[in-house]
């Protein structure tokens, strides 16, 4: 067994292992905070007797359903939810220890830690691999893959012949890139070389989406989505009822596939027949972007400046979100569930999603954000049109 902590004013991290099993958690000690709830099958306690909440936090940090853990007398309660403000009450002889990586604090800041620069054009695509790099697609037509340890450059993958605006991550750990030369192309991502590439769009590849099953679905400027088997690169599937460029695709919780258009619409794909289960309406401009919830809903970014909120399952518009002065061109969701937008007005945006209020706004880019990320440690990362990636983090 093996314990390491590491403090950072009123965070720290432990990080865990025991029979080749690592665990990682921060966790944020709140002094003079309890929570209560009178759900139980939500709680858990363990006795414990200790000098300090070390032990508390580590027996948290063990349970991956632990949202939270209080320590009084001794006593150390480990909490299957994450609080809201009215469970947050005074009280002088408890400690609470907040997994950062899953529960929603009223209050936080991000600011940059890292900036990283080497591409030489527009930052259009983020996405984290399985072993926690990152990897960037460029109007410069490359591919490039960063160790996030110290913002080095581990790969430069070339090969396509125009932008880059799309990258996806396979089951398999593969990274796949879609470009505006039409193609995509699987490369492996722990040593850089092009393993296939697929050829049947016959316009700009803009977005790529991994299935449930693993299968790879594509969208293009050819006004269709393509979906691959990505083992042998043949195309299963077309879906053709867009009537404008597709911009945009997301995999529902139900693994039903959603896409966004220049046509205004959002389409509902049943991909066990090719057929549109609904149309979602509302947007007057173009759909940039989409994400999936935690609870499911689907968000859409639009070049309305607008964000609106759908009920994924009957298609109801649910929410407005009104705060961005240009087109809202990326959305990603933080560990902890909030909504995050990168816009053409040049800043990132977290949202509130009980009411819809901003809760911080991040200003720092000198150009129109175009992506973002959230990494495997809960910080975020966004590229922009100023060529230029930040890592925004809580510390």
């Amino acid at each position: 067994m093996k314990l390491i902590f590491f403090l950072f004013e009123f965070f720290f991290c432990l990080k865990y292992s025991y029979l080749g099993v690592t665990y990682e958690g921060y966790f944020k000690e709140i002094n003079g905070k309890d929570i209560s709830t009178s759900i139980s099958e939500n709680i858990q306690g363990v006795k414990i007797n200790l000098n300090n909440g070390f032990e508390c936090a580590l027996a948290c940090l063990k349970k991956p359903d632990c949202y939270v853990a209080t320590l009084k007398n001794d006593y150390c309660t480990l909490i299957k939810m994450c609080p809201n403000s009215s469970q947050y009450q005074e009280n002088i002889n408890s400690i609470l220890f907040e997994k950062k990586i899953k529960c929603t604090k009223e209050h936080f800041n991000l600011t940059t830690t890292m900036n990283l620069t080497s591409h030489t054009n527009t930052v259009n695509s983020l996405v984290v691999l399985h072993n926690g790099d990152m990897a960037s697609g460029s109007d410069d037509k490359s591919v490039k893959v960063w160790d996030l340890n110290d913002g080095t450059i581990k790969m430069t993958l070339n090969g396509h012949t125009g932008i880059v605006w799309s990258l996806a991550v396979l089951a398999n750990g593969d990274l796949a890139s879609g470009s505006q030369d039409n193609t995509i192309k699987i490369w492996d991502s722990i040593d850089g070389t092009l393993k296939m590439t697929l050829n049947e769009h016959v316009w700009a590849v803009r977005s790529l989406a991994v299935l449930h099953n693993g299968d790879l679905a594509s969208c293009s400027g050819d006004y269709t989505i393509k979906i691959w088997n990505p083992q042998d690169g043949t195309s299963k599937m077309t879906l053709n009822e867009h009537t404008g460029t597709v911009l945009s695709i997301a995999v529902l919780n139900n693994g039903d596939l959603a896409s966004g258009s220049n046509d205004l619409r959002i389409l509902i794909w049943n991909l066990n027949d090719g057929t549109v289960k609904m149309t979602l309406s509302g947007h007057t401009s173009t759909v940039w972007s989409l994400v999936v919830l935690d609870n499911g809903d689907l968000a859409s970014g639009s070049q309305d400046n607008t964000i609106k909120i759908w009920n994924s399952i009957d298609g109801t518009e649910k929410m407005t979100l009104n705060g961005h002065s240009d087109t809202v061109r990326s959305l990603a969701v933080l560990h902890n569930g909030d909504l995050v937008s990168g816009s053409y007005d040049k800043s990132v945006k977290v949202w509130n999603l009980n009411d819809g209020t901003i809760k911080m706004t991040l200003n720092g880019h000198t150009g129109e954000v175009f992506s973002l990320a959230v990494l495997q440690n809960g910080d975020l990362a966004s590229g922009s049109q100023d060529m230029t990636i930040k890592i925004w983090s809580e510390f």
